[in-house]
């Protein structure tokens, strides 16, 4: 019988990743000021968390608890100045959810949340109170004068954002489940159920906004206890037993792979390649080699960035599902990542005697260079064309926050 049609308890880890949030579009005029909060297509970070599910004969039930951030980004236009910002805070959050089990390994689920962020906004008022300080003490020339009115004022308005955004959410979710030995795979939408914005109060009055968002949500978990259960049926298992038997077991994996960097603006090609060592049919360790590469300019759209970053990838390989034509691998580990070259923080226009320019602003971190140490999840799918010659897709979170994907080819031997 499979584990997860029996009548028990498990508990275990839990990975949530966040794509493609949608907030609602709201823009507000402010006296030559337009600010535009949310939109489409916006990359939140990674969650971390860990889970208790309860299953029965047709029904499970489920509670998770997670931790890690949540964002929003702003635009805003001026007559003179034009930018984006984001408002990026730790977030606490609690699920649960409840459903049937169409297959045994198939399930149907609905669920409430609750979601904490705690949104700081003191920066936005000390770049406000800088560029104040700036006119009080340097008496800069007018134009330079227009410049930092501007951006007091964007500032100010920033700050009062970010201070309405509301610090308790609840959230809906609906979705569907795989269960494949002790793991768990999800794909579930979420849903605001009380709005994330509700009014911005000014010095001069409450302006009218209302924001509410949305998003795709993978999970991916796996149900660590009962030991019994999850971790020793392998051993009287009949088909693992044909498995083992009828399979080649190789003890060494080569993989070539490429992919694309998923960022909010942009994205950059990568190449890499990768050597697993199993030390047992389902159990290895792994090492890559990885090489990434941007370049970006003015002309496809974008603020200029140009860098190459190297890394060296270690970790853990598990293989939880494995057959002749078909094994699903997840691994872990260490990022060494070297980054040369430079990116832009920020940019947009300026009108000089009725000509508009676009601008760059560059910063002392616009220069990237250096060593850099991450921690990276990663989610494969092989499909053997032979026995030893494998292909499929690729998923990547690191702990900068961005994942990346692409497909990959290997030899087994």
């Amino acid at each position: 019988m499979n584990p997860s049609f029996g009548q028990e308890w498990s508990f275990g880890p839990r990975i949530n990743f966040p794509k493609s949030l949608n907030s609602t579009l709201t823009t507000v005029e402010v006296t030559q000021i337009t600010l535009s909060l949310g939109g489409a297509n916006q990359s939140p970070p990674v969650q971390w968390g860990a889970f208790a599910r309860y299953d029965n004969l047709r029904f499970f039930a489920l509670g998770e608890a997670t931790i890690g951030k949540f964002s929003q980004i702003s635009y805003i236009n001026t007559a003179g100045v034009g930018f984006s910002a984001g408002f990026t805070n730790r977030m606490v959050g609690l699920n649960v959810q409840a459903g049937a089990k169409v297959l045994p390994w198939l399930r149907l689920f609905g669920g409430l949340g609750y979601q904490h962020q705690n949104w700081d906004n003191n920066t936005w008022n000390r770049q406000a109170d800088e560029y104040q300080k700036r006119l009080d003490d340097q008496k800069p020339p007018n134009f330079y004068e227009t410049e930092y009115r501007d951006r007091i004022r964007i500032n100010r308005l920033f700050g009062a954002t970010g201070n309405a955004y509301r610090p308790n959410i609840l959230t809906g979710q609906a979705g569907l489940g795989v269960d494949i030995g002790g793991l768990t795979v999800d794909l579930a939408y979420r849903q605001s159920l009380t709005p994330l914005l509700d009014g911005i109060p000014t010095a001069t009055g409450t302006l009218l906004a209302r924001q509410h968002f949305g998003s795709y949500v993978l999970t991916v978990g796996y149900r660590l206890f009962p030991l019994r259960s999850h971790l020793l049926a392998l051993r009287q298992n009949k088909a693992y037993e044909r498995v083992k038997r009828d399979i080649p077991s190789y003890r060494n994996e080569f993989h070539g792979s490429v992919g694309l960097l998923g960022e909010d603006i942009g994205s950059a090609f990568i190449y890499e390649n990768r050597y697993t060592r199993y030390l047992k049919r389902r159990f290895g360790l792994m090492a890559g080699l990885n090489v990434m590469r941007l370049y970006e300019d003015f002309e496809t759209g974008f603020l200029p960035k140009h860098y190459n970053a190297y890394q060296l990838v270690t970790g853990v390989r598990i293989l939880p599902l494995y057959s002749r034509r078909h094994t699903i691998g997840f691994s872990a580990g260490p990022t060494l990542t070297y980054e040369s070259g430079i990116r832009s923080s920020s940019g947009g226009s300026r009108t000089i005697n009725g000509i508009t320019y676009r601008t760059v602003n560059w910063r002392d971190y616009s220069r990237q260079e250096g060593v850099k140490i991450n921690f990276q999840v990663m989610l494969d799918y092989h499909f053997a064309a032979t026995d030893r010659l494998i292909l499929g897709p690729w998923l990547r979170i690191n702990g900068r926050d961005y994942g990346s994907f692409g497909v990959q080819t290997g030899y087994r031997f």
